[in-house]
C-alpha cells in the first residue's frame, strides 16, 4: 500500500507515489531546512514481502551503497539510508523527465523518429556514466570492479532539458557487494544481454555493458529492437549465436562510420569489443564531429519539451495543487478558524487555595481551661452563699494559662471538620481560701426527690446540684 500524499519517512515528505517495482517502490518527496530550503528528491522503499528477507535486505543496501559511492553528471546520485517500521529505503536525486523507453514510445507513436545526433549524443552521456562505474576504486584504492548488468532504455533517464543519467544500480556485480550472485543466476532484461550474462559466465566484466549500450545505440539508430522473439529461448539462442543483422539492412542509407562503431561493440567475443565504455564513447564523439552532428544536451532538450509538453503542463499543475494542499498559507481568518476548530477554548480546573491550618490543640485546651474554671466557680458559689461573687468586666480578657501544677486535664472535643473555633473572653476569679478546718461545716439537707423529666429553676433551694457536679469542683479544693 502507497504511503499518502503528505506522509513522512523521517525527515522526507512523500510529495506522490511514482511507481512500483519487483523490489521496491519509489515516491517523490521532499525535504526541507531552514530559510525556504527545500529540495525535491526520489525514495527508493524496500516492498513490505521482502523486508524480512535478509537476502533481498542486503541486496537493496549494495545498490544504495554502491550508488553512493558514484560521483558523476551522467551517474543518479544517492544522498541517504534509513530505515522506518523495519523496511530500509533510499534516498536518490529527482530527475525532471522520463526513461529513454518512454521517448523512443513517444517518438514511433507520433512517426517523428529520433535523429542520428540525439542517439548518439545519448550514448555518448551513458557511456560516459557507465566509464566512471567501472573504474570506480573503493577507499583503500581497491578497483571495485563494477559491472551494471542491466543496461537498457527502462535505466537511462533524460530530464526535460536534455541531461543524461545512469540508474539502478540494483543488481550490479562488483567486489564489494555484501551479497554475490550464485553461479548460473541470470540478471537484467534478456533482450538487452551480452553472450556471456545469458551464459552466466564466470568471466563476465565492464565489456558486458559495452554490448548492452551497443544493443541500445542499434534500437535507437535504426528504429527497430535487435533482439526479437516469440519466448525467452528463442531470444536467448539468437543472442548467443550471434544472429545479429548489420543496421544497414534495417535501414538502407545507414551511415558506414556509425555502423562500424556499432557493429563493434556488438561483437560476440568480448575481446573484439570496444576495451571500455571509455573507447566507445570517444568513437562516437570523434563520429560526431566529422559527421557535424549536434549533440548536445540543448537540442535534446528541445526535442523532450515537444514530445511531453503534455505531461510537462499537467506535471507542473499537479505541484502547484500538491505544494497548495500540503502547506497552504494562512490568512488571518484562516488561523481564527483553525484556532477554533484545532485547539477549542477547554474549561480550566483552578486548584482551591486553601488556608494554612493552624494547631488546634492550643485552643482545645484553652478553651477546656476555661469550661471547667466557669463550672467550679458557679458550684463554689451555690454551696457557699454569697462569700464571692462573679463579675464580668466592660471589656473581658483572656485569664493566663494555668500553671502546670493546678491546670486540670484537657478535655478532648471534636469539632466539626471545616469550622473555625472562636473563643468566648471570660475572666475567671479565683475562689476564696476555705474556712479554718476547726470551724464546723453546716450540715445540708438532701433535696427532695423531683418527678424525673422536670426542670430546674433559679429559686431551687442552695447546695442543689447533682454528684457530678462535685466531682468537678474538687480538684480545685486545697
Amino acid at each position: 500500500m502507497f504511503l499518502a500524499a503528505g506522509a513522512h519517512l523521517d525527515k522526507y515528505e512523500i510529495v506522490t507515489p511514482l511507481a512500483v517495482g519487483g523490489m521496491a517502490e519509489l515516491y517523490l518527496a521532499r525535504t526541507r531546512g531552514t530559510a525556504g530550503f527545500e529540495r525535491l528528491c526520489v525514495v527508493k522503499r524496500i516492498l513490505p514481502q521482502h523486508a524480512r528477507d535478509a537476502q533481498f535486505v542486503s541486496m537493496f543496501l549494495d545498490e544504495a551503497r554502491l550508488a553512493a559511492m558514484l560521483n558523476h553528471p551522467n551517474v543518479i546520485d544517492v544522498y541517504d539510508v534509513g530505515v522506518e517500521a523495519g523496511r530500509y529505503y533510499f534516498v536518490m536525486e529527482y530527475v525532471h523527465g522520463q526513461d529513454l523507453g518512454a521517448l523512443i514510445a513517444a517518438t514511433r507513436t507520433n512517426r517523428r523518429g529520433l535523429k542520428v545526433s540525439v542517439s548518439v549524443g545519448i550514448c555518448i552521456a551513458a557511456a560516459a556514466g557507465l566509464h566512471h562505474a567501472h573504474t570506480q576504486t573503493g577507499p583503500d584504492g581497491t578497483p571495485l570492479r563494477i559491472v551494471h548488468r542491466d543496461v537498457s532504455p527502462a535505466n537511462i533517464l533524460i530530464s526535460y532539458d536534455g541531461h543524461v543519467k545512469v540508474v539502478d544500480f540494483g543488481i550490479a556485480k562488483a567486489a564489494a557487494r555484501a551479497t554475490q550472485t550464485t553461479a548460473g543466476g541470470m540478471k537484467g532484461k534478456l533482450c538487452y544481454m551480452s553472450p556471456e550474462q545469458v551464459v552466466a559466465s564466470a568471466d563476465l566484466d565492464h565489456r558486458s555493458d559495452v554490448f548492452s549500450l551497443g544493443v541500445v545505440l542499434y534500437e535507437l539508430t535504426t528504429g527497430q529492437a535487435l533482439f526479437r522473439g516469440e519466448s525467452d529461448f528463442l531470444i536467448a539462442t539468437r543472442i548467443t549465436e550471434g544472429d545479429i543483422p548489420r543496421p544497414s539492412v534495417k535501414r538502407p542509407g545507414y551511415d558506414a562510420h556509425l555502423e562500424s562503431i556499432v557493429m563493434k561493440a556488438l561483437a560476440m567475443d568480448p575481446a573484439e569489443r570496444w576495451p571500455s565504455a571509455q573507447a566507445f564513447q570517444h568513437a562516437l564523439e570523434d563520429y560526431a564531429r566529422s559527421a557535424q552532428l549536434d549533440t548536445s544536451s540543448r537540442a535534446l532538450g528541445e526535442l523532450m519539451r515537444s514530445l511531453f509538453a503534455d505531461r510537462i503542463d499537467t506535471w507542473e499543475r499537479d505541484q502547484r495543487d500538491l505544494r497548495r494542499s500540503l502547506d497552504r498559507p494562512l490568512s488571518v481568518s484562516d488561523e481564527i478558524e483553525m484556532t477554533v476548530e484545532v485547539a477549542p477554548p477547554t474549561s480550566v480546573t483552578v486548584p482551591e487555595l486553601k488556608r494554612p491550618r493552624r494547631p488546634r490543640w492550643p485552643l482545645v485546651a484553652g478553651a477546656a481551661v476555661l469550661v471547667l474554671g466557669g463550672a467550679g466557680t458557679a458550684a463554689v458559689f451555690a454551696t457557699r452563699g454569697d462569700e464571692a461573687a462573679v463579675t464580668a468586666p466592660p471589656e473581658a480578657t483572656v485569664a493566663p494559662p494555668m500553671e502546670p501544677a493546678t491546670a486540670p486535664p484537657p478535655i478532648a472535643r471534636e469539632e466539626p471538620r471545616g469550622s473555625i473555633p472562636v473563643v468566648v473572653p471570660l475572666t475567671v476569679v479565683a475562689p476564696p481560701p476555705p474556712p479554718p478546718s476547726n470551724v464546723p461545716r453546716p450540715a445540708q439537707r438532701k433535696p427532695p426527690r423531683r418527678p424525673s423529666g422536670t426542670t430546674t429553676t433559679g429559686s431551687e433551694p442552695r447546695g442543689s446540684g447533682s454528684a457530678a457536679l462535685d466531682d468537678v469542683v474538687d480538684p480545685f479544693a486545697k
